[in-house]
């Protein structure tokens, strides 16, 4: 299927939920392979056009002409798709890689991060979750102590912020997912990247224990949850803290601008790339 680079991950996501063995990026296109003995070409075609359907609602345009459906002689596609996920240097700390694959650090401060693509959103190649991790690193850079350094991820996903987080030295970390399967497969990531001691999972959002507790929050979700949660997000960061806000489209900036500086937030800057945008919010000290 051919999309847009800004929906590719989302999309893989969302095959991958519908039960594809696999998915790639190759250009412009989105390649899955699903097995036929638990998947019909006429469920999928079903499920594609709704999917379709549905983002033409809030405008984006998917023609469903784009979505091709073939038969193919059985092979190892396992080994296929994999071919397509390398190795990539994120920031001047950051590296994301797949587990299967080589990958050598260029100086002792670089750090691999190791994703195994599953249910869960983010494996460093989208805009949203890419800039998370340049903005995170950035932060935790200039902090003389990152281990008293407070952190929540909320909206964990695949669980590649906390991990981040806790590779570039934060000392406490609360990775907080309402999807089930996604919490799962972000513990998996966890424990391949030897991370699982330091962060804490929660199946669910903020709670109201959650208030001034936390240096940095982290989420990386959509611009609707983000107004959604907006109260407790901000409720949660210390005085002086910051929050990184990701998952805007540019048309939906402005409601975010509009809810986040109306909670004692201030807008520090902010990064678009390919119609998604990445905020970085301070709080402001007591009176």
């Amino acid at each position: 299927m051919e999309i847009a680079p800004s929906l590719q991950e989302s999309f893989s996501s969302l095959l991958i939920e519908m039960g594809a063995g696999g998915t790639w990026i190759d250009g412009a296109k989105v390649k899955a392979y699903f097995d036929p003995s638990t998947s019909t070409s006429e469920e999928i075609s079903e499920k594609l056009s709704s999917f379709c359907d549905r983002f033409q609602e809030v405008g984006i345009q998917i023609p469903h002409h784009l979505v091709d459906i073939q038969k193919k002689i059985q092979k190892d596609w396992n080994q296929e798709w994999k071919k397509f996920f390398k190795p990539v240097q994120i920031s001047r700390r950051l590296t994301v890689s797949p587990p299967w694959e080589e990958c050598e650090v260029s100086s002792q401060e670089e750090r691999v991060i190791w994703i195994e693509p599953g249910l869960g959103f983010g494996t460093g190649t989208h805009p949203t979750t890419r800039n998370c991790l340049v903005i995170l690193d950035q932060i935790l850079s200039r902090i003389s102590d990152p281990a008293r350094c407070k952190v929540l991820d909320l909206g964990s996903g695949s669980g590649i912020l906390a991990i981040a987080a806790a590779k570039l030295g934060a000392g406490e970390i609360l990775a907080a997912e309402t999807d089930g399967d996604a919490l799962e497969s972000m513990r998996h990531n966890l424990m391949i990247n030897k991370v699982a001691g330091q962060v804490k999972l929660r199946l669910g959002s903020i709670f109201q224990a959650d208030r001034n507790s936390y240096h940095l929050v982290m989420a990386n979700i959509t611009a609707e949850d983000l107004i959604r949660v907006s109260r407790d997000l901000a409720g949660a960061i210390q005085p002086g803290g910051n929050a990184i806000l990701s998952g805007i489209l540019v048309d939906k900036k402005a409601a975010v601008d509009s809810t986040f500086s109306n909670l004692n937030l201030r807008k520090l800057n902010e990064m678009i790339e390919n119609n998604w945008v990445t905020q970085i919010w301070v709080k402001a000290e007591r009176n």
